[in-house]
Order: C-alpha cells, then structure tokens, then sequence
C-alpha cells in the first residue's frame, strides 16, 4: 500500500476519464 498503488489508481481513473471523453467525441462525431 505505497506510492505504486496510488499511481496505479491514478492511471487506472485517467484511463477511465480518457475512455469517457473518447465515447462523448464518438457521440459527438455521429450527431454531426
């Protein structure tokens, strides 16, 4: 439980957020 595990989560919710803004552009793209 040290540092490794905290970069982990933090890369794991960037991950998240990058997949969500990639499916909002995705939504975004066939609206247009």
């Amino acid at each position: 439980m040290g540092p490794s595990t905290h970069l982990n989560r933090t890369s794991h919710l960037a991950a998240q957020s990058h997949s969500i803004l990639n499916s909002k552009t995705r939504v975004s793209m066939c609206m247009l």
